[in-house]
């Protein structure tokens, strides 16, 4: 399964503002919404939403608006094109975009000739539609100036695309461990299991990641291609479900930072297995601080832990060495592969 940047990126983008025009419905059905929150107040860096664009973001259910429809109606969309924002942009305003929000409001496909209604007669379509008054008012007036909400539109996704490729340079090593997993050993029948896909005859998936996404969705499609996202929320799932192919090179490097922790591994490996009392004793050291540095391992998965009644045993997790000595070989002939 292949790694794509640009649709994680995309998918973020369209989440910022949805979530900026439903956060009350979205609040209801996320699982942490005070740390939802803060990622997206952390995104857009203090910068403004114009709440002019309620019409293309809203949503009653928190989830489709009509940006997110018209993405994944695309069918002509390339996943795999580097300029994809752009193309996403271009598209966008090319098409007839208000005759487009009305039927999609109105849900009616036989609105004919949108673009040449008066506001008067927009109004007589609208008013007794099922939809905020909030959006009434704003396709009357995207009628009188459609330009204005077409450009309104692209000045700010642009804008705050920007903020999105920001924020995923300050994630940068979250992305690239989400991206060494999706493309691990079998990660490809695990992430669909996951995610309860079954692709298509000669269909190929590839996989982005979205850094504010807690759990799953996928995004794009057309007849050969679909793109899944991996919320971030979710690679714990696939961390467990990969076992020992899964491996953070961040944290092992940061584990194995440490001459003490070194040692520590060095001489799990020599004895086999060891509780901590031991490991504290063979470097006279206070169990506070030797399981500081036993939880470390732990955590980046280099030593392994099991129970026996009150005392923990710790052993070296030899399959984590054998993929990650894969992976170092994979690196040093495969120009595509990451740290």
């Amino acid at each position: 399964m292949k790694y794509v940047k640009a649709p994680g990126q995309i998918y973020d983008l369209v989440r910022l503002f949805g979530y900026h025009f439903n956060k009350s419905t979205l609040d209801k059905i996320i699982d942490n919404p005070e740390d939802y929150a803060q990622t997206h107040m952390t995104v857009l860096n203090g910068e403004q939403i114009n709440d002019d664009l309620f019409l293309f973001f809203y949503s009653e259910g928190g989830t489709i608006n009509f940006i997110t429809k018209k993405i994944s109606e695309d069918a002509n969309t390339d996943i795999l094109a580097d300029n994809l924002f752009e193309i996403f942009c271009q598209k966008l305003s090319e098409t007839e975009l208000f005759g487009d929000v009305l039927k999609y409001y109105l849900d009616d496909a036989n609105v004919e000739n949108a673009n040449k209604l008066t506001p008067e007669q927009v109004y007589n379509l609208v008013k007794d539609a099922n939809i905020p008054d909030r959006i009434k008012l704003q396709l009357v007036h995207f009628s009188m100036n459609k330009d204005y909400y077409k450009n309104l539109l692209l000045n700010e996704i642009r804008s705050k695309f920007m903020l999105v490729e920001k924020y995923f340079q300050k994630v940068k090593v979250k992305i690239e461990y989400a991206q060494r997993l999706i493309e691990a050993e079998g990660a490809n029948s695990e992430i669909l299991n996951l995610m309860g896909v079954t692709p298509n005859s000669g269909e190929t998936i590839y996989c982005s990641v979205s850094s504010m996404q807690d759990k799953l969705a996928y995004v794009m499609k057309n007849e050969k291609q679909r793109c899944l996202i991996i919320g971030y929320g979710a690679i714990e799932k696939l961390q467990e479900m990969l076992g020992p192919r899964a491996f953070d090179m961040y944290m092992i490097s940061k584990a194995l930072s440490d001459t003490l922790r070194i040692a520590i591994v060095n001489m799990v490996k020599e004895k086999g297995e060891m509780n901590t009392t031991e490991i504290a004793n063979a470097f006279d050291k206070g169990l506070t601080a030797v399981f500081y540095h036993l939880n470390m391992l732990a955590e980046a998965q280099i030593l392994l832990t099991r129970s026996r009644g009150r005392t923990v045993l710790y052993r070296v997790n030899t399959e984590l060495f054998n993929n990650f000595s894969i992976f170092i070989k994979e690196f040093a002939v495969n120009k595509d592969a990451r740290l």
